[in-house]
């Protein structure tokens, strides 16, 4: 799926949310590659599944969550901002980074 146009992507998007609660992790990643390529219209829509892994067990979901998030556009970021923050304690520091700039996207 990730090589589809955003638009094919889009209507296929309850497939792929439903793969972020998949117990392997490659998968997981996987659908949140999948996530980061539909535009910021349709990103937004099911931006509260993206946040939900933010706490995932794993480090390459978090910071995938963290950076399909700062495909947002400002306004709709603006909103989770709060959950973008609270990566800055995360314990791994791809993930901290991830945040950092993320949140400078809202600065700029």
């Amino acid at each position: 799926m990730g090589k589809l146009e955003a638009g094919v992507l889009a209507e296929h998007v309850a497939a792929v949310l439903s793969r972020l609660k998949d117990t392997r992790v490659g998968v997981r990643m996987a659908a949140m590659q999948v996530l980061g390529k539909l535009e910021a219209g349709a990103l937004a829509e099911h931006v509260a599944s993206v946040v939900s892994r933010l706490e995932d067990s794993e480090e390459g979901v978090r910071r995938a969550a963290v950076e399909v998030l700062g495909k947002l556009e400002a306004g709709v970021l603006a909103e989770h901002v709060a959950a973008v923050l609270s990566r800055l304690k995360d314990t791994r520091v791809g993930v901290r980074m991830a945040a950092m700039q993320v949140l400078g996207k809202l600065e700029a």
